[in-house]
């Protein structure tokens, strides 16, 4: 090496006295590392900065309480890392690392991401580390055209698909059935859209055309499941029942009563039957949701009561079956807790809800930004007061085919460090069914947070 280095240690503590005086995370990366950062950007021979990446990752590693100065030193891994063969291992993780940590620049990261595993799989390797490199290159292509497809880009999405496949074939992979199927998706979506300019053309050319504003109704509703986009289209379809429903569907799940919330379960489930492949499990989860909410309003034990929860359980079932992907057999979750949460888990995903005021919400004590495992896949929940890390609150759900919740529950480590054995003393944990979930109600009142590692298996 040509250029004088800090000692981890010393780096370390210098970013710590740094961000606590300034509280300015460049400050404080410039502090610790500033200088050997521009020793090695001014070193000709880029092996001095796929090192300071990995040692820049290690570091950011190290530090829990302080987010932001972590995000500075993510971005300065894939900076360095980026610049030589040896460091792509690191910019590629620092890039997925960002992509949790900064939600509103997922895109971005996946987008940086993809491009140094493109580099990393076409640089020379032995066969072994070929297939490695080409496995990593596969999955985000996968990610990155599905964040295409939720952008609005199906066509973009479909072309990354496609060449996805094709280097999942080169490397004798086995996502084929699952390429192959994200691919048809986004094909469909494409068609779906190009139906829509159709039909628009129809009704700008004939105003009082009611089949061209019913098919835009029926192509946002069912197809791109979004009843705010069909609103405008209901009256020149002339259809006051779907009116209705329409407008009433593009409202907060939580602001409609109970009636409301039973004749919506009810009309999306009518709606499965003319829907694409791919549109069915979003009406029938539509249908799910909306059965649950009822059943939560409605707390009477009555024959309205049971007559919902057995359309629930119908089309929960319809669910399992029409989801290309297969519910898992098991969920095994861990998480740090500080205090009163709860996790919901309902047939078609899991949330968070932060119950306690004044406690830290799972993953966030202190400060720091912890994600939520499940089944060893990190979860980062996005919350609706983000920039709270304590008090009540939820997050959005986490989308996962889970379809029938009759679980039950093995509680299978609480301490201080991830991935430990035995459980600490602490308050019971409860479980319960509500509205059609099965809750995980996690009371933790001692003092300091824990790891809360817990199993949820079919009987």
């Amino acid at each position: 090496m040509r250029y004088v280095t800090f000692g981890m240690t010393t780096a370390l503590l210098l970013l710590a006295v740094d961000a606590l005086i300034a509280e300015d995370p460049e400050k404080a990366f410039e502090s610790a590392f500033g200088q050997e950062a521009r020793q090695v950007a001014a070193s000709p021979d880029t092996k001095d900065d796929a090192l300071f990446a990995a040692k820049l990752l290690k570091a950011a590693k190290i530090i829990r309480d302080d987010p932001a100065l972590v995000a500075v030193m993510y971005e300065k891994t894939y900076e360095f890392g980026a610049k030589n063969a040896a460091g792509y291992e690191a910019a590629i993780e620092a890039a997925g690392l960002l992509a949790e940590m900064v939600p509103q620049r997922k895109g971005e990261w996946g987008e940086k991401a993809l491009a140094v595993c493109q580099l990393d799989y076409r640089s020379p390797k032995s066969p072994d580390e070929k297939k490695k490199a080409g496995e990593r290159l596969v999955k985000q292509m996968m990610l990155v055209a599905d964040q295409r497809l939720a952008g609005g880009k199906p066509a973009e999405a479909a072309g990354l698909y496609r060449q996805a496949s094709s280097i999942d074939s080169a490397i004798q992979g086995d996502h084929k059935e699952q390429i192959q199927a994200a691919q048809r998706f986004a094909e469909t979506r494409q068609h779906i859209l190009s139906q829509i300019e159709q039909a628009k053309a129809r009704l700008q050319a004939k105003p009082d055309d009611k089949a061209a504003a019913a098919d835009l109704v029926r192509l946002y509703v069912v197809e791109l499941d979004n009843p705010q986009e069909a609103a405008p289209y209901t009256d020149a379809a002339g259809d006051e029942a779907m009116k209705k429903y329409v407008l009433v569907a593009g409202m907060n799940v939580e602001n409609l009563p109970e009636n409301g919330c039973l004749e919506l379960a009810k009309w999306y489930a009518s709606l499965v039957d003319g829907a694409t492949a791919p549109a069915k499990p979003r009406m029938l989860a539509r249908a799910i949701a909306f059965y649950e909410r009822y059943l939560t309003l409605h707390t009477a034990q009555d024959a309205a009561y049971a007559a919902a929860k057995m359309g629930l359980d119908r089309v929960a079932a319809e669910f399992e079956k029409v989801c290309p992907t297969k519910p898992p057999k098991e969920i095994v979750v861990e998480a740090l807790i500080d205090g009163d949460s709860e996790l919901w888990v309902t047939p078609t995903g899991l949330y968070w809800k932060c119950v306690g005021k004044g406690v830290a919400k799972p993953g966030r004590h202190n400060g720091r930004n912890e994600p939520t495992y499940i089944n060893g896949k990190r979860w980062m929940p996005e919350w609706g007061k983000p920039q709270e890390s304590r008090g009540a609150d939820q997050s959005k759900p986490l989308s996962l085919p889970i379809g029938n919740v009759n679980f039950r529950f093995e509680l299978q480590a609480v301490g201080k460090e991830k991935g430990g054995q035995g459980i600490d003393d602490r308050d019971p944990v409860v479980t319960k069914m509500q509205g059609g979930a099965f809750v995980i109600h996690i009371s933790d009142s001692q003092m300091d947070p824990r790891w809360y590692r817990f199993r949820l298996y079919r009987p």
